[in-house]
């Protein structure tokens, strides 16, 4: 289905801007009327930029917006979508299930493993996976938290925040739980736990979410509680995450790897482990460091040619020790169809 003819067919967007096919950021908000009226004066309290569509609406059946969480691929911009519906994430993993392409997906959430709602996605969504992040899961939580290269715990998060830029610049889908984030700052959440990210700390992964050109959406859910916050300190939080969302993708959007052209500088290793040699690239206007697969993915996942990586890596792979983390990567791009 055409997205604009599913979004035309929507009550007109709050800031009554007309959605044309040069938007750059859309909020999709399916709350029931109380909350919606109050996630809309969080909203109002924040100056969005001109070019970001907002519809705030309790929608009855929100399987109508299915079609619109598989159009990667026409997306000019992104999708912010926040639902207090035990449903989302089912509507969500549905609308992806039924295409062929496969996903990056960045997960932050306090324990995965507990929460029902993401096992359901995780699994209904697996012919569609490239792979899994899992950012700011707390180990106490945890009662085996896995050693991998696509886990950043919380305790490593909120010591670099920068760390997450890995994770997330590849993440087509960004599916936040509020309860990553302290109780302090979301009550609505279910749970009471004193840790986790702070609301500061989550608008500047959502900032660096928003940079990403290859990010399309950003979803959040785990609403459980709206009730008992009174005083709408959850959608204050989740409005200011996505006011800086859009100040990344809006402003301060990042040049794809591929594009860098008169704004980067490559270097080329020749390796003992590879026949082939290795290639990153260091965009001059920002500082951040892209990896070049060294092989050719198939032509739909083409935008992952170039990964994103780290100085520490390059140094690693220019003294002969690729980092483990790109051979994981290599051994998951590998087995793409084309």
């Amino acid at each position: 289905m055409d997205l604009n003819k599913i979004l035309n067919g929507l009550k007109k967007p709050t800031n009554n801007i007309n959605f044309n096919d040069n938007y750059q950021n859309i909020i999709l908000s399916n709350l029931q009327n109380k909350y919606g009226n109050k996630f809309k004066e969080s909203l109002d309290l924040l100056n969005f930029n001109t070019s970001t569509l907002i519809w705030d609406q309790q929608i009855n059946d929100p399987y109508e917006l299915s079609p619109i969480f598989n159009q990667w691929s026409h997306l000019k911009g992104k999708i912010c979508y926040i639902s207090d519906s035990r449903e989302s994430l089912r509507l969500v993993s549905n609308a992806i299930a039924n295409e062929s392409r496969r996903y990056i997906y960045s997960i932050i959430s306090e324990n995965t493993n507990s929460c029902e709602l993401i096992k359901y996605f995780l699994n209904n969504t697996k012919k569609n996976t490239i792979h899994h992040n899992f950012l700011a899961e707390q180990q106490h939580l945890l009662s085996n938290y896995p050693d991998s290269v696509f886990s950043l715990r919380l305790g490593a998060l909120k010591n670099d925040l920068s760390s997450a830029f890995p994770y997330l610049f590849d993440s087509e889908f960004i599916i936040l739980n509020v309860n990553a984030l302290k109780f302090c700052d979301a009550p609505a959440q279910d749970g009471i736990n004193p840790s986790g990210l702070t609301s500061e700390e989550i608008n500047q992964i959502a900032f660096m979410a928003g940079q990403s050109p290859i990010n399309k959406y950003f979803i959040v859910y785990g609403l459980d509680n709206l009730d008992r916050d009174v005083n709408g300190v959850t959608f204050n939080a989740i409005s200011q995450l996505l006011w800086y969302y859009n100040l990344g993708a809006v402003e301060k959007r990042l040049i794809a790897p591929d594009d860098l052209a008169g704004h980067g500088h490559e270097f080329v290793i020749q390796s003992s482990n590879l026949s082939e040699n290795i290639s990153f690239i260091k965009d001059i206007l920002t500082g951040k460091w892209y990896h070049k697969l060294p092989f050719l993915v198939p032509g739909k996942y083409s935008h992952h040619q170039w990964i994103p990586s780290t100085y520490e890596e390059y140094l690693k792979a220019s003294d002969d020790n690729i980092p483990y983390r790109l051979l994981e990567l290599y051994d998951v791009f590998r087995g793409l169809e084309a």
